[in-house]
């Protein structure tokens, strides 16, 4: 016989409920003991999850200075609350979750499809545009620098922000648009596209924020195109991929092991019961083989 078998007995069988109340009375402390420890563990990681993302900001606020003045920050700098974390948050954090800065660079990796094109884009158009000015220097017909310039600067913008994401046909297209300028013979060659798309792969974020700033025919107008795609990204992608490291109170390990604690601990208490509870009919019965018995 088991414990729910033995309930039924008592209660049907024998009429004597108030025998089963300190089992009742052990299972219900021993619930709302664990109860409070879930409570307790729900409201950790409520915690975690506000440091794990006050981390990622502050990650995401130092990616952010490779733009320099062109990109507005939030206004918190001056507040110490928002730009640091004590070492007992941080160490805690470290602890319950192994690895979780690692995990938080990877979150700031802009990853949107839209940014590595942009980019693209952006190599292909610095390739031409220096082929342009390199054409131009060589040739002895006379074209002005300051008009070389302008058509470079117009050219690289244009073509950066062309809505053609085939870069065969913006090649094409600017291609021809060129052709009055005999001196640009071969370059728009489409064999840069596959230079542009190795340059993309081989740098990092901030290595080709960095190339940005530096570029000679750099202008806030350039800067804005690639301002305005890590804005997107920023909004659209970022709280995506910050969500996917967050602590959840879903298959959250911490929680599982609580709940497995107090299933052990409600069998434990059955196991103890089960005898008190035999020992206690047994006193009500003189007869207590027959009641073991049937037991």
């Amino acid at each position: 016989m088991d414990i729910n078998a033995l309930e039924l007995f008592v209660k049907h069988g024998l009429g004597m409920e108030k025998l089963l109340t300190p089992l009742y009375d052990a299972i219900s402390e021993a619930k709302d003991q664990n109860e409070k420890r879930k409570d307790q563990e729900i409201n950790t990681i409520s915690e975690d999850i506000k440091i794990i993302q006050k981390m990622a900001s502050i990650k995401l606020r130092d990616f952010e200075r490779y733009f320099g003045k062109y990109i507005k920050q939030d206004n918190q700098d001056n507040c110490p609350s928002q730009t640091s974390m004590s070492d007992t948050d941080l160490e805690r954090i470290r602890t319950r979750y192994p690895g979780i800065e690692d995990q938080i660079k990877k979150t700031i990796k802009i990853d949107s499809r839209n940014w590595e094109k942009m980019k693209t884009k952006y190599n292909l158009s610095c390739i031409v545009i220096n082929k342009i000015l390199e054409k131009t220097n060589e040739s002895e017909e006379n074209y002005e620098t300051g008009e070389t310039k302008k058509f470079a600067i117009e050219t690289f913008y244009n073509m950066l922000t062309d809505i053609e994401s085939d870069l065969n046909k913006l090649l094409e297209k600017y291609t021809q648009q060129s052709k009055v300028r005999r001196i640009l013979n071969n370059v728009f060659k489409t064999s840069n596209i596959k230079k542009a798309e190795q340059m993309t792969s081989k740098e990092s974020d901030e290595e080709f924020i960095k190339k940005l700033f530096e570029f000679e025919l750099f202008e806030k107008k350039i800067i804005n195109v690639s301002i305005e795609e890590y804005h997107k990204w920023k909004n659209e992608d970022f709280p995506n991929n910050l969500k996917k490291i967050l602590p959840s109170t879903q298959n959250n390990k911490q929680l599982d092991k609580l709940k497995r604690e107090y299933e052990e601990e409600k069998k434990i208490i059955e196991k103890n019961m089960f005898g008190q509870i035999c020992n206690e009919i047994e006193k009500k019965y003189k007869d207590g083989g027959r009641v073991s018995s049937l037991l």
